[in-house]
C-alpha cells in the first residue's frame, strides 16, 4: 500500500475534518474520513475523536494526539500515478492486499500507537476544534497572508516582513506577564474562577505548557465575556498573540483562538489596523510549508474546515433538553470561537461575513445572558 510521505500533513486529533485519510503507524493509509465524533470521559468532558470510515470501520484517537493526515484528492492522485508507472495488470493483487488478512484501522492503532502531544488542556476545558486560515481566493473577503519565504543561513525559512509588521502592532509589555495578570486580577476581588486562574498563571507562565495558554486564553476570555472588560482581554490575549507558530498544533490552537478574539475586539474598539494585524499574525502559519504538494493539501483542508465549521449543535442542543446551562454555555463558547475565526477570514464559502457577523452578536448575547 502506498506511503505518501510527500503529501502527509500533521493535525491535531481535534483538527481532523472528513475527506481526508490518516496514516496509520505502518505507514499504510486508511479509508476516507466519513465523519468524526467527539466522545466524553465519564464527566461529561471532551475525551476523543471516533474518525468513522467510508468502509464501515472507526478509529479512536485522543484528542491531544497529533496525526499525519492525506488529502483524499491527493492520495488518489499519487496512486493513479503509481498504478500508471509500475504498469499493474487487472490480475495485480488490490494495493494493501499482498498475501496477508487485512486489518482494520484499529487493529493497527493496536499494534503500534501513535504518539500523542504532549500538552494537554485545562481540566474541564472542551477541545476546541477551529481550523487556520482559508487557500487564497477562495475565502470571501479573507486578506491577503504573506509571500514567499527566504531561507536564513540555519536553514529555516525566514519570517515575513509582513508577519513582523504585524507582530510590531502588538503593544509591547510593561514589566512581566506575572505581573500583568496579578494587576489585572485585582480590579475582579472575590470573583472565585478568575483569581483560581490568576493564581496558577502567577507562578509562572510557561509558554511551552499547553495547560499554561490554555489558562491564559480562558482568562482573557472570561475578562471579554463575563466582566466586559475588552482593554484587559487584550492586555492578557497579546501575551499568546505575540507567539510565533512553533509546528504544534495542540499549542497553537490557544494561540489562533487568541488572535480570532483579538481582531474582533480590537475592531470593537475602533483600532482596525490593529484588528489587521492580528488577522496577518493568525494566517502566517499557512505561508510556512515550502513543498507544494503538502501546500495545497493543507490549503484544500483548511478551506474545507472554513466551508464546514463545527458550531457544536448537537452538543449544544443535548445540553439545552437537559437544563445544563452551565455546559450549554461552555460549548457556546466554543461555537462563539468558530464564529470568531470564520469572522477573522472574512467568512467562507458557504457562510457570508455578514452572516457569521450576526450569528457572532447573537452568541455573545446568549454566553452574556
Amino acid at each position: 500500500m502506498e506511503r505518501h510521505e510527500a503529501l502527509q500533513v500533521e493535525l491535531a486529533a481535534g483538527l481532523i475534518t472528513k475527506g481526508v485519510r490518516v496514516v496509520l503507524p505502518d505507514g499504510a493509509l486508511s479509508p476516507l474520513v466519513e465523519a468524526v465524533v467527539t466522545e466524553d470521559d465519564d464527566l461529561g468532558h471532551p475525551l476523543l475523536n471516533r474518525l468513522m470510515f467510508d468502509d464501515g470501520a472507526s478509529l479512536r484517537v485522543a484528542l491531544t494526539a497529533t496525526v499525519r493526515v492525506v488529502g483524499a484528492d491527493e492520495a488518489e492522485s499519487a496512486r493513479s500515478g503509481t498504478d500508471e508507472g509500475s504498469g499493474a495488470g487487472a490480475g495485480d493483487a488490490p494495493a494493501g492486499q499482498t498475501g496477508e488478512s487485512f486489518t482494520s484501522p484499529a487493529d493497527r492503532l493496536a499494534a503500534a500507537p501513535l504518539d500523542g502531544a504532549a500538552d494537554s488542556l485545562s481540566p474541564g476545558t472542551p477541545s476546541p476544534v477551529s481550523g487556520s486560515g482559508a487557500e487564497a481566493g477562495e475565502g470571501s473577503g479573507a486578506e491577503s497572508g504573506a509571500g514567499a519565504h527566504p531561507d536564513d543561513p540555519s536553514g529555516k525559512p525566514a519570517e515575513d516582513p509582513a508577519v513582523m509588521a504585524a507582530r510590531e502592532q502588538i503593544p509591547s509589555l510593561d514589566g512581566t506577564p506575572e505581573q500583568l495578570i496579578l494587576d489585572v486580577s485585582d480590579r475582579y476581588p472575590g470573583r472565585g474562577a478568575l483569581q483560581n486562574l490568576a493564581d496558577r498563571l502567577a507562578k509562572g507562565i510557561n509558554v511551552k505548557s499547553g495547560s499554561c495558554l490554555a489558562d491564559l486564553r480562558a482568562f482573557s476570555q472570561d475578562l471579554f465575556l463575563e466582566y466586559q472588560d475588552p482593554r484587559a482581554a487584550l492586555e492578557v490575549a497579546d501575551l499568546l498573540n505575540v507567539l510565533p507558530f512553533d509546528a504544534n498544533p495542540a499549542r497553537w490552537s490557544h494561540t489562533e483562538a487568541s488572535l480570532a478574539l483579538s481582531s474582533f475586539v480590537a475592531d470593537q474598539l475602533g483600532e482596525p489596523q490593529r484588528a489587521a494585524a492580528y488577522r496577518v499574525l493568525l494566517r502566517a502559519p499557512e505561508d510556512q510549508e515550502l513543498d507544494p504538494f503538502r501546500s495545497r493539501l493543507e490549503a484544500k483542508i483548511r478551506q474545507r474546515r472554513l466551508n464546514e465549521p463545527n458550531l457544536y449543535d448537537t452538543e449544544i442542543f443535548r445540553a439545552m433538553d437537559s437544563g445544563n446551562h452551565e455546559a450549554e454555555r461552555e460549548w457556546r463558547i466554543l461555537r462563539l470561537e468558530s464564529l470568531l475565526h470564520l469572522m477573522a477570514h472574512g467568512g467562507s464559502q458557504t457562510l457570508s461575513r455578514e452572516e457569521v457577523e450576526r450569528r457572532v452578536r447573537q452568541e455573545l448575547d446568549l454566553v452574556r445572558a
